[in-house]
This record gives structure tokens, C-alpha cells and sequence, in this order.
């Protein structure tokens, strides 16, 4: 699960870096950090996303003007993609199964 001040220290970082040069017009293009919120698979296992787990990032990204994506999201039940979408958490690619 990825810490608030993880999320928040790469958002200032990153944003700082297209300042410095130059790019503040870039930035307004960006939509989204990349974030873990505890959902993960692999060959034998799916560990499916508990909202309550996740409930400080989710609150966290509503003072920002971006989204986060969530990472590992394949394989994830219908109902659990939709509660990552409900709080804050798109995907930018998944794998029903």
C-alpha cells in the first residue's frame, strides 16, 4: 500500500521538476500518479482490494487535481474495480478472469 506522504512527496517532486524546466503547461496535462492500494496477483494468488484499507489515500487524492492509477489491479472482481473507481482509484489497464 502506498503511504500518503509517499504519494504526496512524489506529486510535489514531480511537479517541481516541470517547473524548474519549464514545463508548467505540461503539468496541467498530467491526470494521474501511479499508486499501490493493496491489491496484488501472481501465479497461485489475487489478495482483492479492502476499501477500508486504502480509505486515507483515497481521501488524500480529493484535494488534488489528479487521479491516482492503481497498480495490480488484474484480476480483480467486477465489484472491486468498481469500489476502486468510486474511491479514486482508475486503472488504465486490467484483466477480468
Amino acid at each position: 500500500m502506498t503511504k500518503i506522504e509517499d504519494a504526496r512527496q512524489t506529486i510535489e517532486v514531480t511537479r517541481e521538476a516541470f517547473y524548474r524546466e519549464g514545463l508548467q503547461s505540461a503539468w496541467e496535462r498530467v491526470i494521474a500518479v501511479v499508486v499501490q492500494p493493496g491489491v496484488e496477483f501472481g501465479d497461485d494468488f489475487v489478495l482483492e482490494y479492502q476499501p477500508e484499507k486504502a480509505k486515507e489515500l483515497s481521501r488524500f487524492i480529493e484535494s488534488e487535481s489528479i487521479v491516482f492509477e492503481a497498480h495490480s489491479t488484474d484480476y480483480q472482481t467486477r465489484a472491486a474495480l468498481k469500489k476502486l473507481v468510486e474511491d479514486h482509484l482508475r486503472f488504465s489497464r486490467l484483466v477480468l478472469g
